[in-house]
């Protein structure tokens, strides 16, 4: 199995940009072979949200989440 280990500096609160750098890295990892791809935690939304919780927040219907899956 091959692995590859994803590392973004996401932009606070900023889920749509974020997720932009998702597909990016998930592009190069198909491209090199990988069976598997990890994100750090809280990568697409940013790590210190405190009031943007609520903004961001999203359910498995959310498009981002779709594409994602």
């Amino acid at each position: 199995m091959k692995a590859h280990l994803a590392q973004i500096k996401p932009v606070l609160g900023n889920v749509e940009k974020n997720a932009e750098k998702h597909f990016e890295m998930i592009k190069q990892a198909v491209e090199n072979g990988c069976d598997m791809i990890v994100f750090p935690e809280l990568s697409l939304t940013g790590y210190y949200l405190l009031d943007l919780v609520y903004e961001v927040a999203m359910d498995e219907s959310h498009e981002i989440y779709q594409k994602i899956l």
